[in-house]
């Protein structure tokens, strides 16, 4: 008698364990795709750290033209850049003894993954975004300006 009931008792109580481990089969929720970084996420303040991966201070050589400001070595520089897409840039040169400087001015937009700016005296520039990095190809030469 005590067989009967135990053989069937523990069959349930077997049963009633496995039922509550079974493995959920939902999928996790995919991760929302990211969004291109807009104007106004990437404003602010950059100090200029390096030329075509050079620390400064650092001429630009084989580019240097007598008579003109790359010919000097660079010794720094900023670039501010608003989140309506304005910027002003800055560039620091050593000029024999004293530091000159040169700023200019315009205006950025979105062109496809990265950005473009638009001097005011002419000319269209990328700017690269990479991390904390902003990145100007100008005339040949990679200018690195990091988050301040």
């Amino acid at each position: 008698m005590l067989k009967r009931v135990v053989v069937p008792a523990v069959m349930f109580a077997f049963a009633l364990g496995c039922a509550s481990a079974t493995v959920s089969s939902t999928k996790p929720a995919a991760a929302p795709a990211s969004q291109p970084p807009t104007l106004q996420d990437i404003a602010g303040q950059f100090a200029l750290v390096a030329i075509d991966r050079h620390a400064l201070p650092y001429a630009l050589g084989s580019q240097a033209r007598a008579g003109s400001t790359s010919a000097w070595p660079i010794v720094g520089g900023s670039l501010s850049l608003n989140p309506n897409g304005t910027f002003r840039i800055q560039t620091s040169y050593d000029t024999t003894g004293a530091v000159g400087s040169f700023e200019a001015s315009g205006t950025c937009y979105r062109a496809e993954s990265n950005f473009k700016m638009v001097w005011n005296d002419g000319g269209l520039t990328d700017l690269i975004l990479r991390g904390d990095t902003l990145l100007l190809n100008k005339e040949g030469s990679l200018f690195a300006y990091l988050r301040r």
